[in-house]
């Protein structure tokens, strides 16, 4: 049992997604995004799928539209799509019954436009997944001041149900996770050093602090 809920996005081997499934990952991604050097192709996300049993699996959509995401999941038959745009379910496939909308957040994002895109959207949305990666927007600037805050963002998690994505470390996982509080949290997939073999030594060191 884990101290929160995980998400891991862009796993591209079998043996990081059994790992992640053992470890009681709830969703565990594949990315589709075409233009994503973590892209791959859907054969090989239904292979690895079809070997794993217990946590749910997702398909991870950059700005792509509905007719390509409905290509995609024809076969996998996955239930759940992450995206960056806004999508409504009548649009998808229907064996898709929920989306995570990803919202990359920036140093100078504003709290009242964040809250104003996550009221507007929670109605078709499931999880709100903040990348605060992907501007290298890191726990400690916040934490030093921004137009952010941690107090501001645990109004949003208690509001929402919010999924983060930090640059998490074995120093920081534990400070983000209790004070903010959020549904849960997304870890990045790397790649296999060869074969059947993973390097799980930083990982390793975050979910021996997030077990119970």
């Amino acid at each position: 049992m884990l101290k929160t809920r995980l998400k891991v996005s862009s796993i591209n081997n079998l043996t990081e997604a059994r790992y992640f499934a053992a470890m009681g990952a709830e969703w565990i991604g594949f990315n589709f995004d075409s233009t994503s050097i973590r892209y791959m192709e859907s054969g090989a996300a239904k292979e690895i799928s079809g070997w794993l049993a217990g946590p749910r699996f997702l398909g991870e959509f950059g700005k792509q539209d509905a007719a390509y995401i409905n290509k995609i999941n024809k076969d996998l038959g996955f239930e759940i799509v992450q995206t960056d745009v806004d999508l409504v379910l009548d649009v998808l496939d229907n064996k898709i019954s929920s989306v995570i909308h990803r919202l990359a957040i920036a140093p100078d994002t504003q709290m009242v436009t964040l809250e104003h895109f996550l009221e507007e959207r929670t109605r078709w949305t499931s999880q709100f997944l903040l990348d605060f990666t992907q501007h290298n927007f890191s726990w400690e600037m916040l934490k030093k001041g921004t137009e952010l805050s941690p107090s501001l963002l645990k109004e949003l998690c208690e509001a929402y149900d919010i999924l983060l994505k930090f640059d998490f470390s074995k120093d920081n996982i534990l400070e983000i996770i209790e004070t903010l509080k959020p549904l849960g949290i997304d870890l990045s997939g790397s790649d296999e050093l060869q074969t059947g073999m993973q390097a799980f030594d930083e990982v390793g060191d975050i979910m021996e602090l997030l077990e119970v």
